[in-house]
């Protein structure tokens, strides 16, 4: 697996952090600001990889 500088993931938390208060000052409900930051989460770790299982060998790997 990849090793990312720690400092890419404090970005990010801070970024939806700020983006989630800014829209709650700005008047959206924050049953939706919960819904984006969730959504922006999980796109989050598909874009780097978190909670991907380990791969597993292919049927081909396994039959030879």
């Amino acid at each position: 697996m990849r090793s990312r500088p720690r400092r890419i993931d404090l970005f990010a938390l801070t970024s939806m952090f700020a983006t989630g208060l800014v829209l709650v000052w700005a008047g959206v409900q924050p049953d939706a600001v919960a819904t984006l930051v969730v959504g922006l989460a999980t796109l989050y770790a598909t874009w780097t990889g978190l909670g991907r299982s380990p791969e597993t060998p292919s049927d081909e790997d396994r039959n030879g």
